[in-house]
């Protein structure tokens, strides 16, 4: 994807992958940012995990796979996203649920979700020992 956007005359300051989703988001020609950034998370295809804030919207979005973890937490009534429920814990954070594959605008009055469709692909051998560490913890509800 980012060779195609160089190819095509993007100039790329960095590698990372915010770079490319933020290409898409600036090339695509609807006009809500919430469906620029659905269709450029559909146009990567890729195993990514985002999040973005705008002056009206927290937006998050999960991989289609659901392999890369993604939290809904909440503190003193705003919403919070978060990859690991300790990074909710360490802010003294409420832990809510985990985030379902799709994109997720999400608001003071509740969480909507957009789904994304893009077609899944198999994660890479590297997310498996990355999350067989470990690095993801998931808290026991209700427990």
């Amino acid at each position: 994807m980012r060779r195609e956007l160089v190819r095509n005359g993007a100039m790329m300051q960095s590698t990372t992958d915010t770079e490319v989703i933020l290409h898409l988001v600036a090339q695509s020609k609807r006009n809500r940012f919430i469906d620029r950034f659905i269709e450029a998370l559909a146009r990567d295809r890729g195993r990514l995990l985002a999040v973005s804030l705008t002056n009206k919207k927290l937006i998050g979005a999960r991989d289609p796979l659901g392999i890369r973890p993604l939290v809904l937490g909440e503190l003193d009534g705003c919403p919070i996203l978060a990859s690991e429920t300790c990074a909710l814990d360490i802010i003294g954070a409420k832990y809510v649920r985990d985030v379902e594959p799709a994109s997720h605008r999400v608001r003071r009055a509740g969480a909507q979700s957009h789904n994304v469709s893009p077609k899944p692909r198999g994660p890479a051998s590297s997310e498996y020992i990355y999350f067989s560490r470990g690095f993801h913890r998931r808290r026991a509800v209700g427990v």
